[in-house]
């Protein structure tokens, strides 16, 4: 069963998209016209008075928001695939964890991204140099070359 064009209803939509190739067109012209004419590409109001704005506030907050939502899904999705917790001391609270190269080059890495968001990278390819630790531990990793916790733990078993 093909899927309706969303804003015509009445051609298929294309593959990958909710509309059709002829209401995606007529809307990308649309679009182009508003920045023209000096209005919001979204909704047509008055944009920003510096002209270099593509929308007006209230667009690009409800945009703004919207990414934010996505993002924390994404990322959500990416964390929960590496584990959920951190590998070194087991810290589970999402707002402290984040995404570590094991043996280094992150930061090499989401340079060389074209769009630079590593957590879509991440969920489209899923490497497997990849591993998560709260914010403490990767931070200790990247400063000295240790965690704390495997200091501490290391000391113990001597013991």
């Amino acid at each position: 069963m093909e899927i309706q064009c969303s804003t015509c209803k009445i051609r298929p939509a294309s593959s990958n998209y909710k509309t059709c190739a002829i209401c995606r067109e007529r809307a990308r012209k649309q679009r182009k016209q508003r920045l023209a004419d000096g209005k919001c590409q979204s909704c047509g109001r008055p944009r920003g008075s510096d002209g270099t704005k593509q929308r007006c506030h209230s667009c690009f907050e409800r945009d703004s928001h919207a990414s934010k939502i996505r993002h924390q899904k994404i990322r959500h999705k990416v964390l929960q695939y590496y584990g959920g917790k951190c590998a070194c001391c087991a810290e589970d609270r999402e707002e402290f964890l984040a995404l570590d190269h094991i043996n280094g080059g992150g930061r090499a890495e989401r340079r060389s991204l074209p769009n630079g968001d590593f957590y879509e990278y991440v969920l489209k390819n899923w490497p497997t140099h990849i591993r998560v630790l709260c914010h403490n531990c990767n931070m200790a990793l990247g400063f000295y070359g240790y965690c704390p916790h495997q200091f501490s733990c290391a000391i113990h078993n001597t013991l």
